[in-house]
């Protein structure tokens, strides 16, 4: 598994917790018995579930911050929790680039969203990372 793999499963976890309303960290150990996920990727993929359990409210008020007219139940489940990797990682996760956040969590959306979710995530993304950039100043 690589590192993109890792961030799809964290998204697939981070999905069923969002359908569930259930963020125990106790998941995580339960995704990973049904899930192939080897022994050098899981630190990655369990950096990011535990950071966005830990942080979720952040996570989700940012996001609201940068959507500006959309009301997060409005937003595709599968799109908030690709939303919810990538201003994870852009935050929380110091290993992976700003850059590569982002265009990972267009991937995942080009891959398993609709044609217009790219766009709409990496302009949210974008907006997150200017706000990071004028908050470091």
């Amino acid at each position: 598994m690589s590192r993109r793999q890792s961030r799809k499963s964290a998204m697939q976890l981070i999905y069923e917790m969002n359908m569930n309303g259930d963020y125990d960290k106790q998941r995580i150990e339960e995704f990973c018995k049904y899930q192939n996920i080897n022994k050098n990727d899981i630190e990655f993929f369990k950096e990011i579930v535990l950071n966005f359990i830990e942080h979720i409210d952040d996570i989700v008020n940012i996001i609201e911050n940068n959507t500006k007219q959309w009301n997060l139940d409005r937003i595709n489940k599968l799109d908030l929790s690709i939303l919810q990797v990538g201003v994870c990682e852009i935050l929380y996760v110091e290993s992976t680039p700003d850059s590569v956040a982002i265009n990972e969590a267009v991937e995942l959306a080009k891959e398993y969203s609709t044609e217009k979710s790219y766009s709409f995530i990496n302009g949210i993304l974008g907006s997150v990372l200017k706000r990071k950039e004028n908050a470091s100043l």
